[in-house]
């Protein structure tokens, strides 16, 4: 009915980050909804397990050392869920047009690239079967491969990322300790990932799969044309229940998971 009010639940949401639980306010619908109505949420709970994963290795004399202006985390093949392909597909159509059409050529770019490259079945989104229902992280072969194409993120401006407060919960949770130019080479093994107790990142995906459409997750490089592609469907649930969802896939062993996304 036209200008009924939908109907919220004021929930709070209790995680435990290293035997400290930590609560987390939303309102979300009661009724069926879909995982992008949590990404403030998620956003929010990632904020806190990155900030405290940070503060904790600085404290351990092991600094972050991402800085604005290297970029180099954003030419590798970055995993991203199916909602938030949607969510960046509906970010670009928002922009004004002359910047749209900036953002739309690099990603037109992308797929060119890959197509040149031999990655046809990547540039159309359809991941081999045996890397699709990971949990967001991309094999050794697929990743370094990726890599070596040396193909810059469509939002990377000046070593940094242009949609910064809108980005991917992968992009917000990825970052090192080790020395920045190393990171040229994702096969290096002294790179120092941030640990992190936990992946919101890879919890959402595990969520999304539940659907069963066989496709694990979408590489942010192609999202547009995927989005267009593929209708923003899936299995609607109550806000609580998604929630509930999330934490669960947290879990308590999620600290011993850290996204490889080129490695």
């Amino acid at each position: 009915m036209p200008g009924t009010r939908e109907s919220l639940v004021e929930l709070t949401v209790r995680v435990v980050l290293d035997g400290e639980p930590v609560t987390f306010e939303a309102a979300l619908p009661a009724a069926a909804t879909r995982p992008r109505r949590l990404l403030p949420l998620l956003r929010e709970m990632e904020e806190e397990i990155v900030d405290r994963a940070s503060r904790a290795s600085a404290d351990r004399g092991e600094p972050v050392s991402c800085r604005a202006g290297c970029g180099a985390c954003c030419r590798q093949i970055v995993p991203i869920s199916k909602t938030e392909a949607h969510v960046v597909r509906e970010l670009v159509e928002a922009m004004p047009e002359e910047r749209r059409a900036t953002i739309r050529a690099r990603f037109e770019q992308v797929t060119k690239k890959l197509e040149e490259a031999g990655f046809g079945d990547l540039a159309r989104g359809e991941l081999p079967r045996d890397v699709r229902d990971r949990k967001g992280d991309a094999p050794t072969e697929l990743g370094l491969a990726y890599m070596k194409l040396g193909i810059p993120c469509p939002f990377l401006e000046d070593g940094s990322c242009s949609i910064h407060l809108d980005r991917p919960l992968a992009c917000r949770e990825y970052s090192v300790t080790s020395p920045p130019e190393l990171c040229t080479d994702p096969s290096d093994p002294a790179i120092r990932p941030l640990h992190l107790q936990g992946s919101v990142a890879d919890a959402l995906l595990s969520l999304e799969r539940r659907d069963g459409d066989g496709v694990g997750w979408v590489p942010l490089s192609i999202a547009l044309s995927w989005a267009e592609r593929h209708p923003d469907v899936g299995r609607a649930r109550p806000g609580p229940e998604l929630v509930k969802e999330i934490v669960a896939a947290l879990g308590p062993d999620a600290g011993k998971r850290r996204r490889k996304a080129a490695r």
